[in-house]
Order: C-alpha cells, then structure tokens, then sequence
C-alpha cells in the first residue's frame, strides 16, 4: 500500500503500515476537532492558520480530503482513532 498520501503513517520495507507519530498527532487532532462539532472546512482554516504541514509538507488543507480522512477506514481503525469513531458514523 502506498503510503505516501496517507497522512499518520509511513510503509516499511516490506509495505507494512507503520505509525508516523508526527504525522498521528495531526491525524488525531482532525478526530479530536471534529468531534467537537467542528466542520471541516472550520478545521482546515484553523490548521492553515496554524500552519499545520500535511502529507506533502505544505500548509494548504482541503476540506474533502479532511473528509475523506474521517471516512477511511485504514484510519478508523487505529487504536488511536477507533474509540473516537464510533460516535462519529
């Protein structure tokens, strides 16, 4: 699996999904924000104001791709992140 546009985690040698804990703390602060009752496009202006570096190093954010975050179920199902999904869908 690439890894490479997959915000919170990198791949090893042999493809298997490890945490970037950087990059997990983003991720888990999407969640966090979210449920909060937060929209994502509220939550994409407030991680460009904050300058906050997404997959590619820039501080651009979309909120569809925020979106698609919520939704994918690679992400959902990470410790860090499956308690707080299942208030979400």
């Amino acid at each position: 699996m690439s890894t490479k546009r997959f915000l919170g985690y990198n791949s090893d040698e042999k493809g298997k999904l490890i945490v970037n804990s950087r990059q997990a703390k983003i991720v888990v602060r999407l969640f966090q924000e979210f449920l909060d009752g937060k929209t994502t496009d509220y939550i994409k202006r407030i991680f460009e104001r904050e300058g906050v570096v997404n997959w590619d190093g820039s501080t651009k954010w979309y909120a569809t791709t925020m979106n698609s975050m919520l939704q994918n179920e690679n992400i959902k199902e990470t410790p860090c992140c499956k308690r707080a999904t299942l208030w979400i869908f």
